[in-house]
């Protein structure tokens, strides 16, 4: 029997990974480089876009000349946050323009540029003088919210805390914080307590083999933390406008693993009661969700991981999990090729000191499962 191509398909193949082999189409053209990227497009009068960008997490730009680079044969703009309207703010709720006279975070676009080709762009970007204020940043989503830290948004953000709630995926409204049953109660019920706090890097993302990049009216397809690109797509649209001429805006691969678009970064503090049976009865937690500079949907995933919390440990009754949505100094978050929301709930049920206080997650005991994590879902 054929199955997707492979002709020793049997049900009992497919309950493990890696018991079948089914060969991806375009496997062999992308790691021999003979298949079409992005890069390889062009369009007639095409520009290639570059950006110069800010060595500091944190700063003001003090001044800015660009003058010796717009005088440079072969390049057709040089855009500062002088020449590009304030109110085109990105993000969701909108927040940060495209080029602000604030930097927040290494790598931060301070001008654009177009030019015939790209040798003359990175020549015109050496040429770019920049004299910053150095301001104090903060790169944690826990310390972004104590009193005293500095501000990305003043007077938008209280202590860095994003607007929650995101209509096109809320339309019942906000969802942020979940309250259910008695916690209090419900833990006085437990046999086994504990308390831990689990973090999840905001660096770790998916570096795609091509470096990201985007036509204005561009073509190509995009995977993991490609699908959104709002800082390329937005600085190619403006370049474009600027000069009447499609622009091609791509980053180097040392940009890429620099400044490009990160997962989430997530801290999650939780105290989990189970009674005598294994069975979550209680959970009381603050999950702390880093966004970055920039929140692009992230209310969105947030109320996925609130849901997914509960399928998790789907007999717990009660429940007091609260979320902050916060931005840091740190390079914007997006769409990756998996959920977010997953750190929360592994969160949950994956702490070390979570599973050496609960005596069934422990090697050795006759009502431990197979699986560790599956004691502290409540699945028997």
């Amino acid at each position: 029997m054929k199955h997707f191509g492979n002709e020793n398909y049997s049900p009992e193949n497919y309950r493990y990974v890696g018991r079948v082999n089914v060969p991806r189409k375009d496997a062999r053209e992308i790691v021999t480089g003979k298949c079409t990227f992005l890069d390889d497009f062009s369009l007639p009068q095409l520009l290639i876009g570059r950006a110069g960008r800010s060595p500091h997490a944190h700063a003001r730009i003090k001044s800015i000349n660009v003058e010796k680079a717009r005088a440079l044969n072969g390049v057709a703009a040089v855009l500062t946050y002088k020449d590009i309207d304030q109110s085109w703010l990105m993000g969701w709720p909108p927040m940060k323009p495209i080029l602000g006279e604030r930097v927040l975070y290494v790598g931060d676009p301070v001008a654009l540029v177009a030019a015939e080709t790209r040798e003359i762009a990175d020549e015109a970007i050496e040429l770019i003088e920049v004299e910053y204020e150095v301001l104090p940043a903060v790169t944690s989503g826990i310390e972004a919210i104590k009193d005293g830290a500095p501000q990305l948004y003043p007077g938008m953000f209280k202590n860095n805390i994003v607007t929650p709630g995101y209509p096109p995926f809320q339309k019942d409204g906000p969802f942020w914080h979940l309250v259910k049953g008695d916690p209090e109660k419900g833990f006085e019920e437990c046999a086994y307590i504990a308390e831990d706090t689990v973090e999840f890097s905001k660096m770790a993302a998916p570096a795609s083999p091509e470096p990201p990049g985007a036509i204005v009216r561009w073509e190509g397809g995009s995977y993991g933390n490609k699908q959104s690109q709002v800082q390329i797509v937005s600085s190619a649209a403006v370049l474009s406008m600027k000069t009447g001429r499609p622009v091609k805006f791509y980053q180097t691969k040392a940009e890429q693993m620099c400044c490009f678009e990160t997962r989430l970064g997530s801290q999650v503090h939780a105290k989990i009661g189970m009674d005598k049976d294994g069975v979550v009865k209680a959970v009381k937690a603050e999950w702390t969700v880093d966004t970055g500079c920039l929140s692009n949907a992230t209310q969105g995933q947030i109320g996925v991981g609130i849901g997914e919390a509960q399928l998790v440990m789907c007999k717990c009754p009660n429940w007091d999990l609260d979320t902050n949505l916060v931005v840091t100094n740190m390079p914007c978050w997006a769409p990756s090729a998996r959920r977010k929301a997953r750190r929360c709930r592994c969160a949950l049920s994956g702490s070390r000191r979570l599973r050496r206080c609960f005596p069934l997650l422990r090697p050795g005991h006759p009502l431990r499962p197979r699986r560790p994590y599956r004691a502290a879902q409540g699945i028997r």
